[in-house]
């Protein structure tokens, strides 16, 4: 049975998406604001305001009357994850309370939280939703395999450098030498994979925290890997996060956390393998599969339960 918030929320969002494409005409903006309101939707499940009501229809009428004021995407998108981070953020401190005990280490942390949060103001993922949601995201997954501060500083900034104006030693600088150390292992070097892994390999023998943050980074890409819309680019990811990346993350040490990464990726790719077995877009025959891949598209399209890794 759909609830009255439901309701109230859907109607809502109709309204400001009749609105959004009478303003909007270029695809891809359309594209992007129709993603939005579900993301703000989403981030604001369970919050109400003093007045009861559901507490997204607030940014949802700020974005609405911008609209009306002909502002651009950029400004309507923000007022609709208005209270989003800094809400994020409240949830985020709370679980660094959770882990680290004294009130210096908290400190440390809400100070790299609220540097990363300026450093990638503007900024968004592919989704359409802010992109300091993502390395938050990291940092929660850090937490929760009871990381140490400085690992924990590192998830939060660990994109600063590679995404922004922000300077390797301006990191070094505030946080020190072992968390700049840290972001620079995880930094990659542009359009060159194989030099990034080789990187992330010489800094993990420096430290081997460097693959636990790049495999929380890459976990969280995992989750929201269906954004990409070239399936050889997720074929690529996932069989490097499968073949790569889960034995590295295991060889340091960190098993439970391999395991979980190997299942997302697995599900990931379970998803893709389904596409291609029963999709004739040409685009899936660019895919070079490997044989045991192929296999697997022989065994779904078979009608065979789906046998990979376990899954």
């Amino acid at each position: 049975m759909r609830s009255k918030r439901t309701d109230i929320v859907t109607a809502r969002r109709a309204e400001f998406m009749l609105a959004a494409k009478r303003h909007f005409v270029d695809k891809d903006e359309i594209e992007v604001i129709e993603r939005a309101p579900d993301l703000a939707i989403k981030a604001h499940e369970g919050d109400y305001r003093k007045n009861g009501e559901p507490y997204v229809i607030h940014p949802m009428a700020v974005a609405e009357y911008l609209i009306d004021l002909q502002c651009d995407l950029a400004t309507v998108r923000a007022a609709l994850f208005q209270g989003v981070v800094m809400a994020r953020r409240a949830e985020l401190i709370e679980a660094a309370r959770r882990r680290f005990v004294g009130e210096d280490q908290i400190e440390v942390f809400v100070r790299a939280l609220d540097f990363a949060i300026k450093a990638h103001e503007g900024d968004y993922r592919k989704t359409g939703e802010p992109y300091i949601l993502h390395p938050m995201e990291v940092t929660e997954y850090l937490l929760a395999h009871h990381c140490d501060l400085p690992t924990a500083v590192a998830g939060i900034l660990h994109d600063v450098v590679e995404d922004t104006a922000v300077p390797l030693r301006e990191i070094r600088k505030i946080f020190g030498e072992v968390v700049a150390q840290l972001v620079d292992g995880v930094t990659k070097i542009r359009d060159d994979k194989a030099m990034t892994i080789q990187k992330l390999n010489s800094f993990s023998d420096l430290d081997m925290r460097v693959w636990l943050i790049k495999g929380a980074d890459r976990a969280q890409n995992l989750e929201t890997i269906d954004i990409h819309k070239n399936p050889v680019k997720i074929y690529t990811i996932l069989q490097e996060t499968i073949n790569c990346y889960v034995p590295s993350v295991r060889r340091m040490g960190f098993s439970s956390f391999a395991w979980q990464l190997e299942h997302l990726a697995t599900k990931a790719k379970r998803r893709l393998l389904e596409k291609v077995a029963f999709s004739h877009d040409a685009i899936y025959e660019e895919l070079e599969l490997s044989q045991e891949d192929q296999w697997e598209v022989e065994a779904i399209f078979e009608g065979y339960p789906f046998a990979y890794n376990g899954v």
